[in-house]
């Protein structure tokens, strides 16, 4: 098999998450945010959740190029899945490693088989009753357009299977030196499909945990998580600067951060309900101010939806429904010009934990949970409106979506309005009509049937409530891949090898 090189320019993918059921965006407000965090962190995603597989990967496509010659789809999915079973057999198997694709499957497979596991057929499966059902196995479902961010994997101009880059030969390289003779134990129980439990419980020397410090492989996956490369792309170099900072943080705590931590720490660093305390806008500070701007959004709309529910019928009129909503706004939220700041001592933290407090659907959102929206959407849009040269660059305006750009230019077009009769115009057009438009689109485009509410005969009918939550930003698998390389530790919150890399700069 042929071996290519991934280079500038190769059209990698931009969008890499699995979307889920809870995550409707009822307003299209969650992508700009999700744009910002991504160029933060390429080469990571919400489902990747162990860094080993980015050298486990490159392994076994390096196996497969230098052993076999058959270059069917067929042939190499085979091969591909009952290696990433097999992975999973050996990370649950005696102390369990968390994070594992197919680790369900595995446990149960060991719970009922005796000392000879057969796991190539059920490896095989994709019918739901075997290792996974998607077809493409977590190299092509989840890490393989990580890998490709990376620069691990690319294309090869003979073939259609994935094949190591020059980095990812490099990876390989590593992670066969740590296996030994190990690896041609996996090897020959992939081509068999079975195992003993205690072949099985040599190849622990594979887990996710199971990283030696200072090993070539640590090295070098340590070096590829942060960018500490020649070959750096822009992209190694801005999760490089993330990196640096989680590691930072953890460093001057002396603890291992959470991604909750990390998200307040650097928003509150840069932004205050005053404006920036520095000249230069911090995009994770961006980031975290338009996910607030949306969770604010939303928990106009939850309520708006529950006042719906509890109409008689469950339907009312527009006109009703915003009326309803404002009249529940206490008088003090709505002093002064709206792009100002409310008047509230609340701290923006607060104001979003009392939203998060009734985010959930079987839960209401309360009148302060409402007041707490109000003074968000107006601490947020004077922030950035002290910063909106920055802000239109980090959140261009795009009519397929909302953000803190958008929704500035929205309301500074409302002249002297008084801030009641701005937020009656922002729930009608921006939350009420605005979630009727995204919903169409997602209709004709998807098939996929998203409404909360539809119209009916002159009035919107209730159909559904939803969850209002924070979005996931990366930075909980970004801690736990430091953590997989030996730079930092739950116990002692940076390590040796941690602090050396910080200190590199």
């Amino acid at each position: 098999m042929t071996k290519l090189a991934v280079l500038p320019g190769l059209g990698l993918p931009e969008w890499t998450e699995i979307g889920q059921a809870t995550g409707l965006d009822p307003l299209g407000m969650a992508r700009p945010t999700e744009a910002v965090y991504q160029s933060l962190l390429p080469g990571i995603s919400t489902i990747t959740n162990r860094l080993r597989y980015y050298s486990f990967f490159p392994w076994i496509l390096d196996v497969y190029a230098r052993t076999s010659g058959d270059t069917s789809a067929a042939a190499f999915v085979r091969f591909q899945r009952r290696s990433e079973a097999l992975f999973a057999l050996a990370g649950v198997v005696g102390q369990y490693d968390l994070g594992l694709t197919g680790a369900n499957w595995a446990t149960n497979l060991l719970s009922q088989a005796g000392n000879i596991l057969d796991f190539g057929a059920t490896a095989e499966r994709t019918d739901g009753k075997g290792y996974l059902k998607n077809k493409s196995g977590a190299l092509g479902a989840i890490y393989g357009p990580q890998l490709r961010e990376m620069s691990l994997i690319g294309s090869s101009p003979a073939h259609s299977l994935a094949v190591p880059t020059e980095r990812g030969d490099r990876m390989a390289e590593a992670m066969a030196r740590t296996l030994r003779t190990s690896g041609a134990l996996f090897t020959d129980a992939v081509a068999t499909g079975t195992i003993s439990r205690s072949d099985l419980e040599s190849l622990a020397i594979m887990k996710p945990s199971a990283i030696e410090p200072e090993s070539p492989e640590q090295v070098m996956l340590a070096a590829t998580l942060l960018g500490d490369e020649e070959s750096a792309t822009e992209m190694d170099r801005e999760r490089r600067s993330t990196m640096l900072r989680i590691l930072r943080h953890a460093s001057e705590t002396g603890e291992v951060p959470s991604a909750y931590d990390l998200r307040w720490t650097w928003y509150s660093a840069s932004a205050d309900a005053n404006g920036p305390h520095g000249s230069i806008l911090d995009p994770w500070a961006a980031y975290q101010g338009n996910d607030l701007l949306r969770l604010a959004y939303e928990a106009l709309l939850k309520r708006t939806v529950e006042n719906l529910n509890s109409a008689p019928g469950k339907s009312s009129h527009l006109d009703q429904l915003v009326r309803s909503i404002s009249d529940s706004v206490n008088t003090a939220v709505l002093e002064g010009a709206f792009l100002s700041h409310p008047g509230t001592e609340t701290p923006v933290k607060d104001l979003s934990a009392a939203i998060e407090k009734c985010g959930h659907p079987l839960a209401a959102m309360l009148d302060d949970s409402v007041d707490a929206a109000v003074c968000l959407i107006r601490i947020l849009l004077s922030w950035a409106k002290k910063n909106r040269g920055q802000v239109e660059v980090l959140y261009p305006r795009q009519s397929a979506f909302q953000s803190m750009s958008s929704e500035l230019a929205f309301v500074s077009k409302q002249g002297d309005a008084t801030t009641r009769e701005i937020l009656m115009k922002l729930i009608r057009e921006r939350i009420l009509k605005r979630h009727l438009w995204v919903a169409s689109r997602k209709f004709s485009a998807q098939s996929a049937y998203t409404y909360l509410y539809e119209p009916d005969d002159g009035l919107l009918r209730f159909r559904n409530s939803f969850v209002v939550t924070p979005s996931s930003p990366r930075l909980t698998q970004a801690i736990q891949f430091l953590l997989d390389a030996r730079l930092l530790d739950k116990e002692t919150g940076i390590t040796p090898l941690g602090t050396k890399a910080l200190a590199a700069g």
